[in-house]
């Protein structure tokens, strides 16, 4: 089961253009204030997807990581 995790960029682009939407007049070019903020969003939400496929992983005998296998066993 493939998660797709939306690149940085994307999601980036997405904030900005919503922020456009909402503010017409709001200034999204790279080095604004909003701009910095979303990106610092992104980089966030980035982990957070991050985590959660590895955490996917964790679940399938077949994917997961051989020392959580091991913790799962019991034999710590």
């Amino acid at each position: 089961m493939a998660r797709s995790v939306p690149a940085l960029a994307d999601m980036t682009q997405r904030q900005l253009r919503d922020i456009r939407n909402q503010l017409p007049d709001a200034d999204v070019s790279g080095d604004s204030d909003y701009a910095i903020r979303a990106n610092a969003v992104s980089g966030v939400a980035q982990g957070l997807y991050n985590d959660q496929s590895w955490i996917l992983r964790q679940i399938f005998p077949d994917t997961a990581d051989h020392d959580w296998l091991v913790r799962q066993r019991g034999d710590d």
